[in-house]
């Protein structure tokens, strides 16, 4: 499947406007429902690492409340590929 031009249009706007968002908050604080989810994908990955090192190690439970700080070059990121979409849908031929 190609993409066309309001594809490309689109996909470019979202990413622009989603980078702009991301500039602007500063963190974000995830439910109990995203924070357990986060947890639990978390604990396997901290399972698989501790077998590899060989080392029993156990961080202390915490409260389900996870705060999420972005980091600024992803925001950044997100408008410089947003802008290049929209600017290459504006050379592509006409649907």
């Amino acid at each position: 499947m190609e993409f066309n031009r309001n594809q490309f249009f689109l996909a470019g706007l979202v990413l622009l406007f989603l980078g702009y968002q991301f500039r602007q908050i500063e963190s974000f604080t995830l439910n109990e429902r995203a924070s357990r989810f986060i947890e639990a994908r978390m604990q396997s990955a901290r399972a698989a690492v501790n077998e590899f090192k060989e080392v029993s190690y156990r961080e202390p439970v915490k409260p389900f409340d996870r705060q999420v700080t972005p980091p600024r070059w992803l925001a950044l990121a997100m408008m410089a590929i947003g802008s290049v979409l929209c600017m290459h849908s504006f050379t592509m031929p006409k649907p």
